[in-house]
This record gives structure tokens, C-alpha cells and sequence, in this order.
């Protein structure tokens, strides 16, 4: 695999980063307990979603991808199977809970979709900064930046931006008022962007975009230099909770 001659040489994190990190290690109690069946695993939003269908349709051909946060790793093994597209896809998590399961799953794969897929344990502060500038032509972060402060998400989406050649896509998706871990979360903060909720089960703060919030997380990424190109809204049953419906919101934006 190509991927491990586009790193430099890591940079000394953050305080704001080692703070990210304690929120990674409250998902990795998540894994470990398995307090959420799997997230997307074995739900309608497995293998596909109107927001993974339509980042993959932006890429160039033979792209590079990191997806971020990939938790179950579903959207990391549907994407190493678009051949016609995709020639590398690099999939990172905090968790080796998970990354240990996505490991043994990928030991099913046909091998030519195994040789495309990288399975790496990492934390996304510290991906982004051993990437190469101009070296990924996508990047993937599905249900996760709802956990980063403000400051994160332009931290990351800069990073993006210098990684990414041109033309590269970036997408990201975030939770969406409504959505079932929305009606169980406590009060912790009203941004701009919508409300930021504790939730009881797993002690992790998320930010659950309002209406109005849409339009001010499309310009954190067009502040960066991106453009974006698509705004998507969709639902997944059984998402979290069992008999409830995750909700969420999507950017696809280009460099």
C-alpha cells in the first residue's frame, strides 16, 4: 500500500487535540461495552446513505480516501470495493475495539478489495498531521465532527485543505436535531451551530445541528477555502437505539 510513504514526520499535538483525545477514549469505552450495537452496522445505513453515495460520486478517479473516525468500518469496505474509482483507502479509529473487529471482518473480503483497504488504529488530529500536503484526493468523516469544538473543526478543516490536491473532496456529516441520542442528552452549551448536548449513556458531549445551524457549518468549511458543493439531509432506523431514528446532516464540499 502506498499510504505509509505520504506521511512526514509527526508534529507535537495540542492542548485542544489531547482534549479531542479524552472524548476518543469515552468511544472507546463505547466499543467496548458495545452500547450501541455496532452505530451503523446492520442498519439501512450500512453500505450506503444518499451522503456516502454522493461523496464517492464526486472523487476523481483512482483517489486516495481517508475516512476518519471510521467506527464500524462499513463505509471504508463499501468504498475499497469502488475499483473503478477509488485506488487506496486509508480507514482510522481511535478504538482498537473496533479496529480489532474490522480487522477480523476484513479477512472475509476478496483480496483484490483487502489489498485497497489500510485498517489503522490512530487518532484523526494526528492523521491529518502526518499526511503529506497535496497527497489524498478524499476525505471522509461520517458522524463525527459533531463531537469537535468550533476550533477543532477549523484546526481539521484547514489541515484538510493543505492535504487535499486540487479538486479534492472533503465530506463531513454531523447529527441532526431530533435524532435519538438528541432526547436523552442533558444541556451543556447553545452554539451558533446548534445545541451541544451530554449524553447520559456515554458521557460524550455532541453538537446536534439546528435548521439554522446548516448554514453556519457550510461556512466554517468556505472560510477554510473550500467550496461546498452539496448539503445533505438524511435519516437511518435503529441508529443508536433500537426503534429510533438517527438523523443527520452532510457537506460535500471541494478544494
Amino acid at each position: 500500500m502506498e499510504f505509509k510513504n505520504l506521511t512526514d514526520k509527526f508534529t507535537k499535538t495540542t492542548c485542544e487535540i489531547q482534549k479531542c483525545s479524552d472524548v476518543a477514549k469515552l468511544f472507546d469505552e463505547v466499543w467496548k461495552e458495545n452500547k450501541y450495537k455496532g452505530f451503523s452496522h446492520r442498519t439501512a445505513g450500512e453500505n450506503k446513505t444518499p451522503f456516502l453515495n454522493q461523496f464517492i460520486g464526486q472523487l476523481p478517479i483512482d483517489a486516495r480516501v481517508v475516512e476518519l473516525g471510521a467506527g464500524s468500518f462499513d463505509h471504508a469496505f463499501r468504498m475499497a470495493k469502488e475499483n473503478n474509482i477509488i485506488k487506496e483507502v486509508l480507514a482510522i479509529e481511535y478504538s482498537q475495539t473496533a479496529v480489532n473487529d474490522a480487522k477480523e471482518r476484513a479477512t472475509h473480503l476478496d483480496e483484490h478489495i483487502r489489498s485497497r483497504l489500510t485498517i489503522q488504529c490512530n487518532d484523526l488530529f494526528k492523521c491529518l498531521n502526518q499526511m503529506k500536503e497535496n497527497s489524498l484526493q478524499g476525505i471522509y468523516a461520517n458522524s463525527v465532527f459533531h463531537f469537535l469544538t468550533k476550533e477543532q473543526r477549523e484546526q481539521a478543516y484547514k489541515q484538510s485543505f493543505k492535504i487535499l490536491s486540487a479538486g479534492g473532496v472533503i465530506g463531513v456529516s454531523f447529527k441532526f436535531q431530533g435524532d435519538a441520542l438528541f432526547k436523552s442528552g442533558e444541556f451543556v452549551e447553545q452554539t451558533d451551530a446548534g445545541i451541544i448536548l451530554c449524553d447520559k449513556i456515554d458521557h460524550i458531549n455532541r453538537l446536534f445541528v439546528s435548521p439554522t445551524g446548516v448554514d453556519v457549518l457550510a461556512d466554517e468549511l468556505q472560510s477554510v477555502g473550500f467550496n461546498v458543493d452539496s448539503i445533505i439531509r438524511w435519516s437511518v432506523p435503529n441508529y443508536n437505539i433500537e426503534g429510533d431514528n438517527g438523523l443527520f446532516v452532510g457537506f460535500i464540499a471541494k478544494r
